[in-house]
């Protein structure tokens, strides 16, 4: 009898071990991507892939969401062979062939390398099931992505192909602004005067570039539009302009591009406009030199770029007009109970131009920080810390700044006590803060840092 209930107790453990270790969901190969192209010829199935990074918020919600959902899983593990890949480890060199910029980007891929479908962000993951058999259909209709984009080069003059390619890149998540940039310039089924123009502007704003075709269009029939326009089409008319700056340094962003990045500036300086999101032309200036890769021009202009602020803001000048902002305004927040508002009247208390200008010098000094390699280099970011310190005392975005120049400086242990410090200020809505947890766990290993994208975020 006791050997009985031993095999039973035996065979149960074995059941409910064997249920934990299999995990609901896609079952995602540990295999390398090379591998997964050879398995993918052999059973004739695409590579669902996953390109994510250890940092990316949006990611560890797929992960721990849609992924594990057992109908997802079903169809995915029934047509797929299912790939994740940290864009910045064992990934990296197929981000680079297939230009993954941005995360989570999720793709499908033939045996052949050939990519089917992708799409950017975690928007799909509403609709996974939905999203694999876009992927499905795209290969059975051999309107994949690649074929469509070498298409592209060889038929900007034909109408009909570029209306097709418009389509099919907004259905797979791709910008369309090239193909819409095309078929603008060689249309001849909508007059460019006309009510059916200004509403297709109005619908697709969102893909449209600084001194593009569109943006020509609307200098050119601005008051032809306006006698066309409702109230509401008029106000979004007079935004156009602004949103189409806003798409230029998006993109500039996203693809890394010096050039989009000058055009954007140059606009605004065309327009009158010194400041962007609160950033003066001369932050993306600095910018545009780092996209460029001209790291010493960016140094020295960094440096003439922060010193600066520090001797048109004095200490003492900054807080007096703090102090008065805060006494004319507090009224107003100090009754409200929710989190917005009591965010402001913490701002408000520690100074708004205090913030502003702490967060300007912050942004800049870690990328300085990334190419400091001399004791001038640390000189100065000390010296713009304590600048910040005496602007706003233990403000959590300078001692995090603090604890990378000191683990830089082969300060480990008072890094990593700073730096948990710190995180543990940074409130839990910060769109940054996981990339701080992240780092502190690097610091705790003892392993070199992250690499500050330029991305404008």
């Amino acid at each position: 009898m006791k050997i009985r209930n031993i095999l039973i107790v035996f065979v149960f453990l074995s059941f409910i071990t064997a249920c934990a270790e299999k995990q609901p969901g896609i079952d995602f190969k540990n295999i390398t991507f090379n591998e997964a192209l050879k398995k993918a010829k052999q059973k004739n199935k695409l590579i669902f892939i996953d390109f994510y990074t250890e940092w990316c918020g949006p990611c560890k919600r797929l992960a721990k969401g849609p992924f594990l959902d057992p109908e997802v899983g079903n169809f995915y593990n029934e047509n797929f062979i299912s790939l994740k890949l940290d864009a910045e480890k064992e990934g990296i060199d197929a981000a680079k062939t297939y230009k993954v910029n941005s995360y989570p980007t999720l793709m499908f891929v033939k045996g052949d390398g050939t990519m089917i479908y992708r799409g950017g962000g975690s928007q799909h993951g509403s609709d996974m099931i939905g999203f694999g058999k876009k992927a499905l259909q795209a290969l059975e209709q051999g309107t994949n992505l690649e074929k469509l984009q070498a298409e592209f080069k060889q038929k900007k003059n034909d109408e009909a192909f570029l209306k097709q390619y418009i389509n099919k890149m907004t259905e797979y998540g791709v910008s369309p602004t090239q193909g819409i940039e095309a078929w603008l310039r060689i249309q001849t089924e909508i007059g460019e005067d006309s009510k059916e123009m200004f509403q297709y502007l109005l619908d697709k704003q969102k893909y449209f570039m600084a001194d593009s075709y569109a943006w020509n269009l609307v200098d050119k029939y601005y008051d032809s539009y306006t006698k066309l326009a409702n109230k509401s089409e008029k106000r979004r008319l007079d935004f156009m302009k602004g949103n189409m700056l806003r798409n230029t340094i998006n993109e500039a962003y996203r693809l890394k591009s010096p050039e989009l990045m000058h055009l954007f500036i140059n606009k605004n300086k065309a327009l009158g406009n010194t400041e962007y999101r609160h950033k003066s032309m001369e932050y993306y200036e600095l910018m545009c030199q780092l996209l460029s890769n001209e790291i010493d021009v960016f140094k020295k202009q960094a440096i003439t770029y922060i010193e600066n602020k520090k001797d048109v803001q004095p200490v003492d000048e900054v807080r007096k007009a703090d102090k008065a902002e805060y006494n004319s305004r507090k009224k107003s927040y100090e009754k409200r109970t929710d989190a917005g508002g009591k965010h402001i009247l913490k701002e408000l208390k520690e100074g708004m131009q205090a913030n502003q200008i702490v967060k300007d010098i912050v942004d800049v000094a870690h990328y300085y920080l990334q190419y400091a390699d001399n004791e001038k280099d640390f000189e100065y970011l000390n010296d713009w810390i304590s600048y910040c310190n005496r602007l706003i005392p233990n403000k959590y975005l300078v001692e995090n700044l603090q604890a990378n120049t000191l683990y830089k400086q082969g300060e480990t242990t008072k890094a990593i006590e700073l730096k948990t410090k710190a995180l543990s200020d940074f409130p839990y809505n910060y769109k940054k803060r996981v990339n701080v947890e992240h780092e502190l766990g690097l610091m705790k290993q003892g392993e070199d840092l992250l690499t500050i994208a330029v991305n404008g975020k």
